[in-house]
């Protein structure tokens, strides 16, 4: 990545928003909890606006703004791409870097990963996503096949591969009341506390290509819509 880009990326899971900035000398970030008070909707904005203050960074001067297409639950990939499609308004000559949520996490996890690994995305609608990865040449690249499983199809793709190695971006509570019952604690990959948005940071500055979808475009990876959003689009036209 050149040095003396400025790169901005946003994220948001597990009830809470992550963002970065990248001016070439220094990297900040800032993470904020959201509640059903305030929520990612009223809370993402203002978190920018803090951290490129901070930071120094004029959006007008954006050179790559990263965030990612989902898979992710439908509120969530709504908000995200809503603000950065704002942020490129503010920047149109800007460069877009949209991974998939499995490739944020995968790569979350690659340090850790010797072999293949499978990713699992929360969908907060009975259900998750999920993806395989395989390790070739010190990258993970995505196979084919990635889908939504609900509660009943879950289990069963979880008893199938319950030797493989697995990341998720499940909550402790989730993972205890779910994946605990079908896959080893030694198989499951628990990422600590970090920053998501320099995670994407770090997927765009290593160049891997995402080669399952045109990632330089902010439109939805879509697997799985809920029933409300289809109703909700339906109205709309």
């Amino acid at each position: 990545m050149n040095s003396e880009k400025v790169v901005i990326s946003v994220y948001s899971a597990r009830n809470c928003g992550y963002v970065a900035v990248d001016t070439g000398d220094a990297r900040h970030s800032e993470q904020c909890d959201w509640t059903p008070n305030y929520t990612q909707t009223m809370g993402l904005v203002p978190l920018l606006q803090q951290l490129t203050k901070r930071a120094g960074v004029d959006l007008r001067a954006v050179d790559v703004i990263v965030a990612p297409r989902g898979p992710s639950p439908f509120t969530i990939q709504r908000v995200l791409i809503t603000v950065a499609k704002s942020l490129h308004f503010c920047a149109p000559n800007a460069d877009v870097f949209a991974p998939s949520n499995f490739h944020v996490l995968a790569h979350a996890a690659k340090e850790r990963v010797s072999d293949d690994l499978i990713v699992l995305v929360n969908s907060y609608n009975q259900g998750f996503f999920g993806a395989s990865f395989q390790k070739r040449a010190g990258f993970l690249y995505m196979l084919p096949g990635a889908s939504f499983y609900d509660k009943n199809a879950g289990v069963h793709y979880l008893k199938s591969n319950a030797n493989a190695l697995f990341v998720t971006d499940f909550s402790e509570e989730q993972l205890e009341h779910t994946l605990s019952h079908y896959v080893s604690s030694d198989h499951l990959i628990r990422l600590s506390p970090i920053n998501f948005a320099l995670t994407q940071i770090d997927l765009f500055a290593s160049q891997v290509t995402c080669d399952d979808f045109d990632y330089h475009t902010l439109e939805p990876y879509r697997l799985h819509t809920p029933t409300y959003a289809k109703i909700a689009t339906t109205h709309l036209a």
